[in-house]
């Protein structure tokens, strides 16, 4: 059995912005785009199989940053409350 995938217009016009944006020029893309970013990998730990989630759109690529985000400004808020509360019990 075989599937074919078939990008949206969009995203191949997101994958040459994102290429341009990164220093290979070209105004033709072939093949299916693929976004992903450092950010999001999975270990933190430095390891060379430290895999990232792969994308066919970018705007849920865009999405998954943004809630990496929040969560990360929760974990530091939960951090600082955590210090104030022990200075408080002190």
């Amino acid at each position: 059995m075989f599937t074919r995938v078939v990008p949206e217009l969009s995203e191949v016009s997101n994958a040459i912005k994102e290429r341009n944006k990164a220093g290979f020029h070209c105004d033709s893309f072939s093949g299916v785009p693929i976004f992903q970013s450092d950010a999001l990998k999975t270990r933190d730990d430095g390891s060379p199989n430290n895999p990232s989630p792969a994308f066919f759109r970018k705007a849920d690529l865009d999405k998954a940053l943004l809630d990496k985000k929040r969560s990360n400004i929760e974990a530091e808020l939960i951090q600082v409350y955590q210090i104030i509360i022990s200075y408080i019990k002190e």
